[in-house]
């Protein structure tokens, strides 16, 4: 329930900054959410363990153990480590999220970006946990 709060807050502030009603997703999601946990086991050396993606929802919030391996593509195509801060959620825009953002009522053509990722995970003793939300 906390993290679906997390949630709405961050879905509220996107809403605003499309100059749209705070509460507009929130109508639309009727607050369905769910989680999955996710486990990468070590491996020897540097090995992908899934691949670029896009999630296809709306908003994914990641809480991530302190093992990282989470990586994000920019603009330019450089991969980027998104460092692990406990207490946080590292947030991906989805694939859901940028349709809507180029049609309806938003006439902000590709204002929100989804967000491509992948992970590495780079530990050979530890398994990388998450859990995205």
């Amino acid at each position: 329930d906390e993290v679906g709060q997390v949630g709405q807050v961050i879905m509220k502030s996107y809403a605003k900054g499309l100059n749209l009603n705070e509460d507009y997703f929130h109508s639309i999601s009727k607050g369905r959410f769910t989680s999955t946990f996710i486990k990468y086991p070590p491996t020897q050396g540097e090995k992908i363990g899934i691949g670029e993606h896009s999630d296809y929802g709306f908003l994914t919030l990641i809480d991530q153990d302190d093992v990282g391996g989470l990586q994000c593509k920019t603009l330019g195509g450089d991969w980027i480590d998104v460092t692990p801060v406990p207490g946080s959620f590292a947030v991906n825009i989805g694939d859901t999220l940028e349709g809507w953002s180029k049609c309806g009522d938003f006439k902000q053509e590709g204002s929100l970006r989804s967000t491509p990722h992948r992970v590495i995970n780079k530990s050979t003793e530890r398994s990388r946990l998450s859990i995205a939300f």
